[in-house]
Parts: structure tokens; C-alpha cells; sequence
């Protein structure tokens, strides 16, 4: 004997044993836990019916357990599927989002500064290699017998910096835009780059220059070496920083002394600026050490960093070592 069950969940109709009346199992059609009505017995129920064998169980409880598995088992793949869709999505739109938190672009600048500021003191030590190895500085502009422009010190300070490679393939009695030579410009070693400055390195544009002309280490009649500087060596510029020059790597150019705005981060060439918008320009002296010269710097006191022997006084709170 059976009777007809209505699931209350999915309102599917399913014929049932009796001898099920009363227990649970899932529906044959959403699979919910639901539990059979119990069954009244009539009184003028007749004696064969009690003496019957139960039907065979119902599709519902056996038939369909294979299909229940698999149907648990596809719910949790789109289960997990999605819980790893809305993390995936979580985690780009958090990148994005700390991209372009003001607390990640005040450390992504710093990091900038910090490796700036080791750029230049690895140049600053090939520099006085450089001198100890030839009695001066290299002079800014190297030029052939007749005095024409070839290319600049920053390809005779190579080998200093672990760029002997590189160094080899100039022909050094040509100029920098030879055939030859200018093909070199896209291997422009990354310390010559301002890590604030990704144009910089993909162009081959140093961003850091010597400052030359009378009263500079630097002057006309040739490079001085550390033991001609009579101010302090830490209160005197070597290299600096600049922006947007222009200029490949190999090819002479510095800055004038005669053109130089003495404000740090002017607009323009012919400047000591930053490739970092929020910081000021950074720059290393004679003895090595790296600094930061504000954009607020006097231009009295700029001067006076840049002679070597100009005795000025010389208030070091001014920049930042």
C-alpha cells in the first residue's frame, strides 16, 4: 500500500510506501530532508493488507543516492568556484585599490628617494676611483686630438661600475651617435637611471650630471681631484640629480654653472630637480655620502655647495644628510 507525498519544500508529488510513513529521507526532486507524515490506520482495514510484503524502497531513498552524491559533489565545485572567484576579484580591486592609497604612494616614494640616493653614491665612489686611479676627476666631456666632442665621462666611469662589458663595445675614438656608439644608448646601466623615472631608462636619458664651468670641481682647464677641494668634502657637491634633460646617456652633457637656476626643482633644464614630484633633488659629495636638497634651499647656500675651495660658512641643517 501507498500513499501520495507532497514535498513541503519543492511541492513535488511523490507516491510512498506506508511502511516509510513517519521517516526522513531526501526529496526525489530537491534533495531537502523532509520526513513523512505518519499514517492512521482504518479500522476496516482488511486482514491481507497487514499480511503483504512491503514494496521495494522507493526511488527516492535508494535509487536516486548516486545522483544525490554527485549533485553535493557539483554543489560544492560551483561552491568553491565562486568563494574563488569573489577572492580573486577581492584581491585585484585591494591591489588597485592600495595603488593608489596615499600611504602606498608616500612609500613607493620613498623607496624611489632611497634607491636614488644609492645611485649616487655608487657614482660618487667610481668617481673617486676613477680619481685615485688617474690623479683627477674624468673629464666631463671626452674629446679627440682636434678638440671635437666624443662622449661623455659617464662612459669612462664603466669599468668603475661594473660595466666593463659595456665599456668594450665603444669605439672610444668616435663619438657617442657613431654608428657604432649610438646603438650602445639603449644599454645604459640602470645606476644612471632615477628609479622615479621608468621613461628615463627605457630612452637611455641619465639623470644624473656633473655641474661645470669656473669655480666648480670641474672647471675649463680640467677636473680637480678630492685633495684640491678646501672646504669640507661633506659640504661639497660632485653629482646631482636632474629632470627631463633630455639627453642619452653617452652624450656630453652636464650643467653649466653660468646657466644654473639656483632653485632645486625649477622648471626647465638647466636645474637640479627631482624625478620624484614630493621630494627634493638628491645629490652626493665629495666624501661619498648621499643628501637631499630641498626645494626651499637659499640659493646663497646652493653656491656655496658647489665651490670647492669658496671657504663659505655653510649652515648644514639647511639640507637634509
Amino acid at each position: 500500500m501507498s500513499f501520495e507525498f507532497v514535498c513541503p519544500y519543492c511541492f513535488h508529488k511523490t507516491r510512498v510506501d506506508k511502511s516509510y510513513a513517519g521517516r526522513k529521507g531526501p526529496c526525489i526532486n530537491c534533495c531537502k530532508i523532509v520526513t513523512m507524515p505518519k499514517l492512521v490506520e482504518s479500522s476496516k482495514a482488511s486482514p491481507s493488507d497487514s499480511l503483504s510484503s512491503p514494496s521495494p524502497a522507493p526511488s527516492w531513498l535508494e535509487d536516486n543516492e548516486d545522483e544525490q552524491v554527485d549533485n553535493r559533489r557539483a554543489f560544492r565545485r560551483r561552491f568553491f568556484v565562486a568563494v574563488g572567484t569573489v577572492l580573486g576579484l577581492a584581491v585585484v580591486l585591494g591591489v588597485g585599490w592600495l595603488a593608489s592609497a596615499p600611504f602606498f604612494k608616500q612609500l613607493q616614494s620613498q623607496h624611489n628617494v632611497f634607491m636614488g640616493r644609492n645611485n649616487l653614491q655608487r657614482i660618487a665612489a667610481a668617481l673617486k676611483a676613477y680619481s685615485n686611479d688617474h690623479g683627477s676627476y674624468p673629464t666631463p666631456t671626452v674629446t679627440d686630438a682636434t678638440g671635437r666632442p666624443l662622449y661623455s665621462w659617464r662612459v669612462l666611469l664603466l669599468p668603475y661600475l661594473g660595466e666593463q662589458g659595456l665599456y668594450e663595445k665603444f669605439v672610444l675614438t668616435e663619438p657617442w651617435d657613431s654608428a657604432n656608439n649610438l646603438g650602445l644608448v639603449s644599454k645604459m646601466p640602470n645606476v644612471y637611471a632615477a628609479p622615479a623615472s621608468p621613461d628615463a631608462n627605457a630612452l637611455g636619458e641619465a639623470c644624473y650630471m656633473l655641474i661645470t664651468g669656473a669655480g666648480t670641481l670641474f672647471p675649463a682647464s680640467g677636473p680637480l681631484n678630492e685633495k684640491a677641494v678646501t672646504d669640507s668634502p661633506a659640504e661639497t657637491l660632485l653629482v646631482v640629480e636632474v629632470r627631463n634633460q633630455g639627453d642619452a646617456w653617452s652624450k656630453p652633457s652636464d650643467l653649466d654653472i653660468s646657466k644654473l637656476k639656483l632653485q632645486i626643482n625649477a622648471k626647465g633644464n638647466n636645474a637640479i630637480s627631482s624625478n620624484e614630484s614630493s621630494s627634493g633633488a638628491s645629490a652626493a659629495m665629495v666624501d661619498g655620502t648621499s643628501v637631499i636638497l630641498p626645494p626651499l634651499l637659499p640659493g646663497s647656500t646652493l653656491r656655496g655647495l658647489i665651490t670647492p675651495d669658496g671657504g663659505e660658512e655653510l649652515d648644514n641643517a639647511e639640507w637634509i644628510r
